[in-house]
């Protein structure tokens, strides 16, 4: 039986003998990209052009897929967390919504050429908490410090169809309430983006 890597590289061999040279290229720089993305994830610091050493736990990434060094880089627009291996948007979604639209919204978002966002569980929006920081309880310097209170997809048990858990951005504390009111949502996924697209 043969592993997953080595079916991947049967499938990239297979797809490079009928590629064109700009196919080729856009391939093995999307290659470079993601082995970019996992030589930072396993690095103790990643070192910035200002002589700082980043959090070796929170990646920023470009919307191609790239480590975000850099503000002439372009615009940061995700976070890859080395422990738990999700990415996160870096702001939450535009607008506010009530509960079953936010779900709606973060199914929505498409980047990297990925459409499996979604809205985070409860236990998966604190795992980003910084309990060392308030208004946000966040690092700033990875995530945006413009939000609220933010939507999660985990019912609450006792009324499941009435009440949902939130995250308050303020402090991080989580709260239960009604599904009606109109509050942020944070799009995640699982995994490390691939800038793979054959």
């Amino acid at each position: 039986m043969t592993s997953l890597a080595t079916d991947i590289k049967n499938l990239i061999i297979a797809r490079l003998e009928t590629s064109s040279p700009q196919e080729i290229l856009r391939i093995g720089g999307a290659i470079a990209a993601n082995e970019q993305i996992e030589l930072a994830g396993v690095a103790a610091t990643t070192s910035r052009p200002d002589g700082a050493a980043a959090s070796a736990r929170f990646i920023n990434l470009l919307a191609n897929g790239k480590q975000w060094l850099d503000p002439q880089d372009g615009e940061c627009v995700a976070v890859f967390d080395t422990k738990t291996k999700l990415t996160w948007t870096r702001g939450v979604l535009e607008g506010r919504r009530n509960w079953k639209d936010s779900l709606a919204a973060a199914a929505k978002v498409r980047l990297f050429g990925k459409d499996d966002w979604r809205a985070p569980t409860l236990e998966e929006r604190l795992s980003i908490n910084d309990y060392t920081k308030h208004s946000p309880a966040l690092d700033t310097e990875h995530f945006a410090k413009d939000s609220g209170w933010e939507w999660t997809s985990t019912l609450d048990a006792g009324s499941p169809s009435v009440f949902a858990w939130f995250v308050a951005l303020g402090y991080g504390d989580s709260f239960r309430y009604h599904q009606s009111p109109a509050y942020y949502v944070r799009a995640v996924r699982a995994g490390q983006p691939l800038a793979l697209s054959f």
